[in-house]
């Protein structure tokens, strides 16, 4: 409500430490921003999500909202704003219906029809959205694999657990059949056993994966994605179709190990007579053919039970290589892409108004430590290609001796370096089959102002996490110009110890800071 608040949102505040009642000191790194902001002391009077920031896999600026008093009104006329947030009247709650869109369609068309510079981008285009969105449809795609090995190993589990159970009480059949009892309702017995029992579990498994999986998914989840709130999902058509199957599957298993048993009398069956027996009384002698003998009869006889072992254990060791193998792959991509693609595990941000000077000093400073150091352009880039916005972190290097230095990106088809691009950008493999991009294609970034420019593809890297992009300083420059990236200088620490490098380089000028990939 005053000039002197304002609210955070929960990602930055998460961050700092910051609650309501706190109060926050502004700072700037440009001369032109610390004009601009008129009130640079703000207490915290609330905190906010943003639907624009939907996970932490795409890089954003966190925010905060003022009132237009925080800022001065000399250098922020009340006819010049850097966005419109606009809310469209639709009868449909649903913003992702395919009705909700096209109607979006039109609106974004007209608006862009009256200014040609404006980008105007609904929803369903934000980075954000269509990360989370991509992603859901990789998890979707994922859990089908793994639902349809599940429902495999739950029907053979089902199928041999209630047939050898049966199978295993002959004599038990055997004695009431002596007693008396019917064929019917000697499988009425076993069937009332096996419905119930296939019942019971599926209602503790349904009751565990709610209460138990559900919550742990969502807690893993959380580390990359905001949720704001957490909703628990009970889905009664496919728990009552996976209930049905069951129930089929376990009276299939009782009637079929129940006809098996069913045609031997009460005396055979209390008897409990074997092929073994009968076996042993043939021969005395070559007991190693008479076993081996015995162990292919009981494979042929018994040729389904030995498929259900089979198949179990075969879904079961798929299971673990899947696991480990996605284990293994995800564990792993931080450290490949930070050791083996990106060569320096440190990046200096220097301010944009330190001199040329004021960069010297910093190079100077680092080759006395024997500290290897890159000089680079850097900054988050929108761009446009393919009906959809994202943002990519474009890097800049001076020349092709820091290039290989700094960074070891290769052919993802012929696993060869790929050589320092006079012209045009390097882009990430993922980046290219996503959009359908080769070498000689080209994509639109937006600078500072939002002005579109077109960028030539000059090769394509493997790549594992984030969306960097590599060019010469001077097709960066030439692209957006240098006003529309940040100074920084990537280094290799290695064993060196952070601190004491970021306690001298603060002495200079136009130092900000040193961040570690590791934290990135």
């Amino acid at each position: 409500e005053a000039a002197d608040e304002c609210v955070v949102e929960e990602t930055l505040a998460g961050k700092m430490g910051y609650r309501i009642g706190d109060t926050v000191q502004l700072g700037s790194r440009a001369p032109r921003t610390d004009m601009l902001i008129r009130q640079k002391s703000l207490k915290v009077t609330g905190i906010f999500t943003i639907a624009d920031h939907l996970t932490e896999m795409v890089p954003f600026e966190p925010e905060i909202l003022v009132t237009r008093d925080a800022f001065q009104a000399s250098f922020h006329p009340r006819d010049r704003y850097t966005g419109l947030l606009v809310r469209m009247e639709n009868p449909d709650p649903n913003r992702f219906s395919e009705a909700w869109k096209a109607s979006a369609e039109q609106l974004r068309e007209r608006l862009e029809a009256l200014n040609s510079s404006w980008i105007v981008t609904p929803l369903y285009q934000t980075a954000g959205y269509i990360c989370t969105r991509e992603n859901a449809g990789m998890l979707s795609t994922v859990s089908v694999t793994f639902s349809m090995l599940f429902v495999l190993l739950a029907v053979l589990v089902i199928y041999s657990t209630i047939g050898r159970l049966i199978s295993q009480e002959s004599k038990l059949v055997g004695a009431v059949k002596a007693m008396g009892l019917k064929n019917g309702e000697v499988f009425g017995k076993y069937l009332l056993f096996s419905v119930s029992a296939v019942l019971s579990g599926a209602a503790l498994g349904f009751l565990i994966a709610y209460f138990v999986f559900e919550q742990l998914i969502l807690y893993f989840l959380e580390t990359v994605y905001f949720f704001a709130e957490r909703a628990m999902v009970f889905l009664p058509v496919p728990v009552l179709l996976m209930t049905a199957g069951a129930i089929l599957l376990g009276v299939a298993a009782a009637f079929l190990a129940c006809h098996r048993l069913l045609h031997f009398s009460a005396v055979q069956l209390m008897s409990g007579q074997s092929g073994i027996q009968s076996l042993r009384k043939a021969s005395s002698s070559g007991r190693g053919a008479l076993y081996l003998r015995l162990m292919l009869r009981n494979i042929r006889t018994d040729w389904k039970r030995v498929l259900v072992s089979v198949i179990s254990v075969a879904g079961s060791c798929m299971l673990l290589m899947i696991g480990f193998g996605l284990k293994y792959a995800i564990s792993r991509a931080p450290d490949r892409q930070y050791g083996e693609i990106q060569r320096f595990d440190y990046r200096i941000s220097v301010d944009p108004s330190a001199s040329p000077e004021d960069l010297d000093a910093m190079r100077k400073l680092l080759e006395e430590e024997a500290i290897p150091a890159f000089s680079v352009l850097c900054q988050e880039v929108p761009y446009e290609t393919g009906g959809e916005f994202g943002s990519l972190s474009w890097i800049g290097l001076e020349n092709a001796e820091d290039f290989q230095q700094a960074c070891a990106l290769t052919d993802p088809q012929s696993g060869k370096a790929l050589s320092f691009p006079d012209s045009g950008v390097l882009v990430t493999r993922m980046f290219s089959e996503k959009y359908h991009l080769v070498p000689g294609d080209r994509f639109v970034v937006y600078d500072a102002a939002y002005n579109r420019h077109e960028v030539e593809i000059a090769g394509v890297f493997e790549n594992y996490l984030g969306i960097p992009v590599f060019s010469s300083q001077e097709t960066a420059e030439g692209c957006l110009g240098a006003s529309g990236f940040s100074r920084a200088i990537l280094v290799r620490l290695g064993a060196r110890d952070p601190e004491a490098v970021r306690e001298r380089l603060s002495a200079l000028d136009g130092f900000v800071s040193i961040d570690s990939t590791q934290e990135q």
